[in-house]
């Protein structure tokens, strides 16, 4: 295998396609200069692919600089609300392959991207973030008893009796569902399950509680 044949060479003239200097290059492909002009110099082919790969380096550093900053402004933005960088460029309406050359090459660029993904990501947990009790009152509202919406949430219903018992904001707002007719109205059996007169006790094992009309 000849020194054209070196798969870092390939390395090196891709990254100078993406808009490296040569000494970038050179450096993220390990070569040294030595071989580099020597390969240069007398291998023809190679002085060829490594103008072309400068003059399509130029290119794209060209079409990347030729971004606004309201359309980098747009990238972000629709980054830090959660979007994928996809769907981001796409709102920019800038091709994604843009943005990520510029990343690479843009540090200043790349550390306000990093901090917009960061927020992004922190935006989507927060949106995916329900707490169990708050997920209990939901099922509450949408006209399952109180032994479902516990189960649903994903506890027994005796975790939601102790939350009532030790949070007065929680049992104003359990009383206040259950006090409001429930989608399709309620019979007074499942009203009383939704307001937690049904309790668990001794002798309530394995009993079930009343259901609200479907």
């Amino acid at each position: 295998m000849n020194s054209f044949d070196d798969p870092r060479i390939t390395q090196f003239l891709d990254f100078l396609r993406e808009g490296h200097t040569v000494d970038s290059a050179r450096k993220k492909a390990e070569l040294n200069w030595k071989l580099l002009y020597s390969l240069k110099n007398g291998v023809p082919e190679f002085a060829d692919a490594w103008d072309q790969a400068l003059g399509s380096g130029r290119r794209t550093l060209s079409r990347v600089k030729a971004m606004t900053e309201a359309e980098v402004e747009a990238f972000l933005t629709a980054l830090a609300s959660g979007m994928t960088v996809s769907e981001a460029a796409e709102v920019s309406h800038i091709n994604s392959a843009s943005f990520y050359k510029r990343r690479h090459r843009d540090p200043e660029f790349a550390k306000r991207w990093k901090e917009a993904a960061r927020h992004g990501l922190e935006s989507t947990l927060a949106r995916n973030r329900e707490t169990e009790p708050a997920i209990f009152l939901r099922e509450l509202r949408a006209g399952k008893t109180s032994r479902e919406a516990a189960l649903l949430a994903g506890k027994d219903i005796t975790t939601f009796y102790r939350l009532k018992r030790k949070d007065p904001v929680f049992a104003k707002e359990w009383n206040r569902i259950a006090q409001s007719p429930p989608p399709g109205g309620a019979s007074p059996a499942a009203a009383a399950s939704a307001a937690g007169a049904f309790k668990p006790g001794k002798g309530s094992k394995g009993a079930e509680e009343p259901r609200r009309p479907d």
